[in-house]
């Protein structure tokens, strides 16, 4: 177990839905000591079906209301490259395909275009992925998480790489401190080494209705597909925030806080599904992200 003084900060984390409409301070306050990083959370929310409209109008007309975000003068990470732990039981789970899939294509999206913005961002690539099983068991802590990553590295299942964004993505029966209680995902980062890394759950059996908007998915895999959005945002954030200190609003909320669980224009899958972009010929749902231009949220 490393130390914390070793470790890392407080990771930013992608919130459950019920806590959408809580500002960032009070919700943190309630819920966690502060730390001098402020970490945020993208909330979890009661489900409830979609509209074609939009997943969720109320939220949208929220993000509206924000302050823009600004720039803090401290970096952000040029050509990311996203490196994946599947971490668990994901023998014979099509949804490896499909987010190693969404993250090779994500980067040349209009969508991941909008990184640009944020100060020398710069397209995101997918590096290679490894298999864990159960290295830490099925009950996890933020340490634990970060031990996952470095194990993939010292074994060289992964490369070093000081551009990288580790994910660890955690199978159905995994839990995770923060999963499924106060948020679907986080990312984080280590002071020592400075390695970048993010923890996304499986929600399909733990918390389906508080980390998916909608019960069915386009691509058949419920979790895979609710991932694919937390992986979106979660990615974004690290990219043009990737240490807490870059691009932030005055609540303290990063580009895709500000946007999630906000979708905009929709589209319909054969099996009924709502979905509103094509990453490499699959449909996905991914949420918007604040766009510096226009200072709203958006999906391009």
């Amino acid at each position: 177990m490393l130390s914390r003084a070793t470790l890392d900060v407080n990771p930013r984390r992608y919130n459950l839905k019920c806590s959408l409409y809580n500002k960032w301070g009070s919700y943190w306050q309630n819920c966690c000591k502060c730390s001098e990083l402020r970490p945020t959370r993208d909330s979890i929310q009661t489900y409830v079906e979609p509209s074609i409209e939009n997943v969720n109008p109320d939220a949208l007309s929220a993000a509206i209301a924000q302050p823009n975000i600004t720039y803090h003068e401290n970096p952000v990470m040029k050509s990311p490259v996203a490196y994946v732990v599947w971490y668990g039981n994901w023998t014979g789970n099509s949804g490896v395909v499909l987010i190693e899939k969404f993250l090779a294509g994500i980067g040349s999206t209009s969508w991941w275009g909008m990184a640009t913005q944020y100060t020398n961002g710069s397209n995101i690539t997918f590096g290679q992925s490894t298999y864990d099983n159960y290295s830490q068991g099925t009950n996890l802590n933020q340490s634990m998480v970060f031990a996952i990553v470095t194990k993939a590295i010292s074994s060289q299942a992964l490369p070093f790489n000081e551009n990288g964004i580790y994910f660890v993505l955690t199978s159905f029966d995994v839990n995770e401190t923060e999963f499924c209680t106060s948020a679907c995902g986080w990312h984080s980062y280590d002071l020592a080494t400075k390695l970048i890394y993010s923890c996304i759950g499986n929600s399909e059996l733990q918390c389906p209705q508080s980390c998916s908007v909608q019960q069915t998915s386009p691509n058949g895999n419920f979790g895979a597909d609710a991932m694919a959005s937390v992986i979106a945002h979660e990615a974004m954030e690290a990219t043009t925030d990737p240490f807490m200190n870059a691009w932030f609003d005055s609540n303290g909320e990063e580009n895709a806080d500000k946007c999630a669980w906000t979708f905009g224009k929709l589209m319909r899958s054969s099996n009924g599904a709502y979905y509103n972009m094509i990453v490499g010929g699959v449909q996905f749902l991914i949420q918007q992200n604040w766009n510096l231009f226009i200072q709203n949220c958006s999906l391009f």
